[in-house]
């Protein structure tokens, strides 16, 4: 993409270019491209467009067959530029839409779960996993469902505390995360009943203990125990899926293969596909989710929004549906 000696820009934000441009320019900036800006006045004049405040129809349809084909980091770098110039269109008083980044130059494609694939997973996990502790069938269940329920990161579920959960209110606070950031996170009621079951019968402890939830073992100090370890999670999701029969994957988009964090992945989507039945804006609720799932910005979150059409079956009810009498029993008190 090269800018068009002598462009005349023609069309109804002619003025505000040239304006834009030349305070640029003054502010020192070597403008090495003024593609974007020339194919958005081409844009307007091939449609008709004389209204100053650009909706987001007209911004997003410019950006799709404008720049669909180029790659990620071309993409980002147009809508940059853009972005600056909209900075100066709301400064002077006109409205127009400012488009988010796209996911980035990363090639990296999540694995996202089918309903089929998460019924087994499900089923292969509360059945009990062979040549395993008593301690691991009862833990592992419990864990696998944060991941895929809460849409936790590994760390944050490993290192959760009974002090973390509070049960009246049906949330867990994730203290410290990635960004070492706080957040809190709402649980779904079925899962909230698993969880409490867990903590009674198998912790047996009082709600206000900061014991760990997952613990190597039990020591004669519980709550100085050490936590599953990240190796412990992935050595069991590597049996639970050939258990399955779900086969591993070697797709040279992916720069790794399935793994836990692809629970995480399928939460996200699965969120997006229910908003989108429910009959609910994706776009605006995506600052909610970004939140929820505590990234940095709302780039990461608006990933999955392409992913949503890719994988049809409704997961994330399954949940609702399935876990509440998935979950083992626990053995009695001694």
């Amino acid at each position: 993409m090269s800018v068009k000696k002598n462009y005349q820009y023609k069309s109804v934000l002619k003025d505000e270019i040239n304006n834009f441009i030349e305070i640029r320019r003054l502010q020192g900036y070597k403008d090495g491209s003024k593609y974007p800006l020339e194919s958005l006045d081409e844009y307007l004049v091939g449609n008709d467009v004389y209204d100053k405040n650009l909706s987001s129809g007209i911004v997003d349809k410019w950006v799709v067959e404008t720049f669909g084909e180029r790659t990620p980091k071309t993409i980002n770098n147009a809508i940059g530029y853009y972005n600056s110039f909209a900075k100066y269109l709301h400064a002077h008083g006109i409205d127009v839409f400012v488009p988010e980044f796209t996911g980035g130059s990363s090639s990296y494609v999540p694995y996202i779960f089918s309903e089929s694939e998460i019924t087994s997973l499900f089923r292969v996990i509360d059945d009990g996993l062979r040549n395993t502790t008593e301690l691991t069938k009862i833990q592992f269940p419990l864990f696998i469902r944060l991941l895929y329920g809460c849409g936790l990161r590994l760390s944050e579920a490993l290192n959760l505390r009974l002090s973390d959960i509070d049960f009246d209110q049906g949330i867990i606070f994730i203290k410290s995360a990635k960004g070492n950031k706080d957040r809190i996170i709402p649980v779904h009621e079925t899962l909230s009943i698993i969880l409490r079951q867990y903590c009674t019968n198998f912790l047996k402890m009082s709600f206000n203990s900061d014991g760990l939830l997952f613990v190597s073992r039990f020591g004669q100090r519980y709550h100085h125990s050490k936590p599953r370890s990240v190796s412990w999670a992935e050595r069991l999701f590597k049996k639970a899926l050939s258990a399955a029969n779900i086969e591993m994957i070697n797709d040279p988009n992916s720069s790794r293969d399935i793994c836990l964090y692809c629970l995480r992945h399928t939460f996200a989507v699965n969120s997006f596909r229910m908003q989108e039945r429910a009959g609910v804006d994706t776009y605006r609720s995506t600052p909610f989710l970004s939140l929820y799932m505590g990234h940095k910005d709302l780039i990461g979150t608006e990933t999955y929004l392409h992913m949503t059409d890719e994988n049809a079956e409704d997961i994330l009810t399954l949940t609702a549906t399935h876990t509440e009498n998935l979950f083992p029993g626990v053995p009695d008190e001694e």
